[in-house]
C-alpha cells in the first residue's frame, strides 16, 4: 500500500549534487521538478518492511513509501522486481495530489503590481495575492492566516479571502507619502513584502478652492 504525501512531498526525488546546487539559481523545489524525467519531483523512499527488514519472516503488508512534487492526477504503477516488474492486483492505481498548506517563499506579490499605489481618501482596488504551496502548486482553499500591516497607523489595510488560494489586499489613507506595507503568511514576509506603497493626491476639488488677497 502507499502513503504518498500531497503537492511538496518531492524533497527526496532525484535532487542535484552539491556542487551542481551551489552553482544553480532559483528555488529549489524548480531543480527538484527539473531533475525529474517527468517533470513531477517522484521520489521513491522505498518498502517497508520489505526483503531486507522482514529477515527471512512472512509478511503479509507492506508500505511503499513516495511522494510526489507536482500536483495533478496519476497512475501509480507498482509491480514485484524479482518477477520482471510484473504488476501487482490493481495496478496501476488512481493518484490524485492535492497542493499542500501555502508557503510564504512560493507564495508572492505579482511584480507587476510593484510598487503598491493609492489615492488619499479613496478605498484602493488592491491587489490579489496568489499563494502556492512549498513544490510552487497554487493553492485551490483558503483559510491560510494572510495579514496585511503597515509601517504607520495613518495607514488602513484590509485583507479579503477568496476562499480559492487567493486573498484581495486593500488599504486606504487620508494623507499622501510613501509607506511600507507588510504581507505575511503565518507571521513571516511573502516574495515581494515588504513593498513600498506611494499614497498619492486626489485630483483637486475646485469648488472647495479660496482665493484670498488684498487686490481681490
Amino acid at each position: 500500500k502507499g502513503d504518498g504525501g500531497g503537492g511538496g512531498g518531492g524533497s527526496g526525488g532525484g535532487g542535484l549534487g552539491e556542487r551542481e546546487r551551489g552553482h544553480a539559481s532559483g528555488p529549489s523545489y524548480v531543480h527538484e521538478l527539473a531533475a525529474d524525467t517527468h517533470g513531477v519531483a517522484f521520489a521513491f523512499g522505498g518498502v517497508d518492511p520489505g526483503t531486507l527488514h522482514a529477515k527471512g519472516r512472512l509478511v503479509s503488508t507492506h508500505t511503499v513509501h513516495y511522494s510526489v512534487g507536482k500536483a495533478g492526477r496519476y497512475r501509480l504503477h507498482v509491480g514485484l522486481r524479482p518477477q520482471g516488474g510484473e504488476a501487482l492486483p490493481g495496478s496501476p492505481f488512481a493518484l490524485c495530489i492535492q497542493p499542500n498548506d501555502a508557503h510564504r517563499q512560493t507564495s508572492r506579490l505579482a511584480v507587476s503590481s510593484l510598487p503598491l499605489r493609492g489615492v488619499v481618501g479613496e478605498t484602493s482596488e488592491g491587489v490579489q495575492l496568489v499563494t502556492a504551496d512549498c513544490m510552487g502548486n497554487r493553492c485551490l482553499i483558503g483559510g491560510v492566516p494572510v495579514r496585511v500591516s503597515c509601517t504607520s497607523e495613518a495607514v488602513q489595510t484590509t485583507c479579503v479571502d477568496n476562499g480559492d488560494g487567493t486573498y484581495r489586499l486593500g488599504w486606504f489613507a487620508e494623507l499622501s507619502g510613501t509607506y511600507m506595507l507588510h504581507v505575511t503568511i503565518d507571521g513571516r514576509d511573502v516574495t515581494g513584502s515588504p513593498a513600498s506603497l506611494h499614497m498619492v493626491a486626489s485630483a483637486p476639488d475646485v469648488g472647495r478652492f479660496e482665493v484670498v488677497g488684498a487686490l481681490l
